[in-house]
């Protein structure tokens, strides 16, 4: 494509790509998209790639052909420009005003804005009922605060639907409203005010809710999707709210994703696993993890013919993927503890294969751990040729790495 002539690319919203806390935090999740970014990079061709994201792009720092670029605020004229397109009225100097106040962030303003329409008819002079921020309140805690009002003039269907689309991490289809938002469930599901609007009721929240700009609607593909602020905060009240709750959510797009994934190809596109990988995201959310290990082991893995790693390749993709089955990460994203499979040959299989993809992205070091827990498991089951062959890759692994003296011990062990 590069090649082929001068092509414009952009990319919004990059930050979900990539890591958003630890030592790792501004890189690149996937080593295919950072290898991609870099041909952009590279001096030798007249292409170009606009990024957008919050976080540092740190994976392209050192190329001399990317530049940096700080979007601190709208001034005063765009500010009000946006206000009065989504619907605000008032004199301009209230307009003006109200961008300083809230330090001219778009997302903010347009959040604002949507309030004031449907509220108060547009009205600048009721924009008082939010306190304005304080100079040391960070700007994505006023996001939230402005949402926390959102909140108390929603009703129950609009909050439902909210907190339900923010289970998704993909683009929600217009398919998945009859088959999740509005399928019929117990009195106490998460969706349940939603399943007695009519098809009038519904499609009237959903313009609601596009004008409040809560969801973002791209009419010709027939999808919805959300800002991330915006979704982040409406997760934190499916993640904070009860549990039996959310899990049943999450069960509804588990069962969603699998009728969607059909039938997969013997040799399958990584897209076309795309389904299945939700499938098992959710199934895990669901509490669900040894339904989510045999989908993952049977149709995404095909039994040992390994198609996301030993055909495909896709490291970066397997590795999230393994870190569903486990409770809680470390400070570099990395899975902590146990699998939560309840078999422990399938316990040792994921903390072996997690060791795997951390080897083959370069990550040797940090495989190590996963190795020597995958061994000790292997003994504590007397299980020992896996932990014979367990101990082999852990000395290799460790000459790899130079440390020659526990390589002995590891290849001693495995003898």
């Amino acid at each position: 494509m590069l090649g082929a002539g001068r092509t414009l690319f952009v990319l919004d919203g990059l930050e979900i790509l990539q890591k958003n806390e630890g030592d790792r935090y501004g890189l690149l999740q996937a080593n295919d998209l950072r290898d991609f970014l870099e041909l952009f990079a590279n001096p030798d061709q007249n292409s170009f790639c606009l990024i957008t994201s919050r976080a540092p792009l740190l994976d392209l720092i050192s190329y001399t052909s990317y530049q940096q670029r700080a979007v601190d605020r709208l001034n005063q004229k765009d500010g009000q420009a946006l206000l009065r397109a989504v619907g605000v009225t008032g004199p301009d100097a209230d307009l003006d005003d109200a961008v300083v106040a809230w330090d001219g962030h778009a997302l903010t303003l347009s959040l604002l804005g949507g309030y004031l329409k449907d509220a108060h008819g547009g009205a600048i002079a009721r924009i008082g009922e939010i306190p304005p921020p304080t100079a040391s309140e960070q700007r994505y805690s006023r996001v939230h605060r402005v949402l926390r009002r959102y909140d108390e003039h929603l009703n129950d269907a609009e909050r439902a639907f909210l907190t339900l689309f923010s289970a998704f991490r993909t683009l929600v289809e217009e398919s998945a409203f009859e088959k999740v938002f509005r399928a019929e469930t117990e009195a106490t599901a998460l969706n349940a005010p939603l399943t007695g609007l009519d098809d009038n009721q519904f499609s009237a929240l959903l313009a609601r809710l596009t004008g409040y700009r809560l969801l973002r609607q791209d009419a010709t593909a027939g999808h919805y999707t959300a800002h991330p602020l915006v979704r982040n905060h409406y997760f934190a009240r499916l993640t904070g709210g009860a549990r039996a709750q959310a899990e049943a959510a999450h069960n509804q797009l588990k069962d969603y994703y699998l009728e969607l994934a059909g039938d997969v190809p013997y040799n399958p596109t990584l897209e076309q696993l795309q389904p299945l990988i939700e499938v098992v995201h959710h199934a895990c959310r669901a509490g669900a993890y040894d339904e989510a290990y045999d989908i993952f082991w049977e149709q995404i893995y095909q039994r040992d013919r390994f198609v996301l790693t030993q055909l495909l390749g896709t490291y970066d993709t397997t590795l999230a993927l393994l870190g569903e089955f486990f409770l809680e990460n470390n400070s570099d994203g990395l899975p902590l503890g146990e699998p939560q499979v309840s078999r422990p040959a399938n316990k040792s299989f994921i903390l072996n294969d997690v060791g795997i993809c951390l080897a083959s992205l370069g990550r040797l070091a940090a495989a190590v751990p996963y190795y020597e827990q995958q061994n000790q498991m292997q003994i504590d089951q007397a299980d020992w040729t896996n932990a014979s062959i367990g101990y082999n890759n852990l000395a290799g692994l460790h000459t790899t790495l130079g440390a020659l003296g526990p390589a002995a011990a590891a290849a001693a062990a495995a003898l």
